[in-house]
């Protein structure tokens, strides 16, 4: 599978509604997850414009399908519905 890389613009477009996204990393054997706020998230986005990309079916299936590579693979909560239209599987 090809990597898919989007803009911070595309991907704030396919995040979930809310105050709050929920995101999660892969640490060692365990996932850690945590709410961000959606302010703070957006400010990520932008300071990593070449950086995020969208992943595989696992993630997808986990409503996790935004990827931002900060140093270290932060899953962010997608909208199911607008990831299904921006991109089909």
């Amino acid at each position: 599978m090809d990597r898919k890389f989007i803009t911070p613009t595309e991907a704030i477009s396919l995040l979930k509604n809310g105050d709050y996204v929920h995101t999660f990393r892969n640490s060692a054997e365990i996932l850690v997850g945590c709410d961000i706020k959606r302010e703070n998230l957006i400010e990520r986005l932008n300071a990593n414009p070449d950086k995020i990309e969208i992943a595989g079916e696992t993630a997808r299936q986990m409503n996790h399908a935004i990827v931002l590579d900060d140093g270290n693979y932060l899953f962010i909560e997608n909208d199911k519905e607008k990831l299904d239209i921006f991109d089909p599987m």
